[in-house]
């Protein structure tokens, strides 16, 4: 599955509205603070993609 060209970090509502009428199944969003991975994170995002059927990932800055 391929959700956008990787080179865009970025993209719009409809892109993602249109990803996703594409997708069946459940779509599982997260999001943290990742910049030094450690197993408390690889725990939380495997514990996260079992809820479904597709995981997104946001990553925050750490002033977020």
């Amino acid at each position: 599955m391929t959700f956008f060209d990787p080179a865009r970090k970025i993209s719009s509502l409809n892109e993602l509205v249109a990803w996703r009428a594409q997708q069946k199944g459940n779509v599982v969003f997260t999001n943290g603070v990742f910049d030094l991975l450690h197993p408390g994170h690889i725990d939380i995002l495997t514990k996260s993609r079992a809820l479904g059927d597709v995981l997104i990932v946001g990553l925050n800055t750490d002033a977020s």
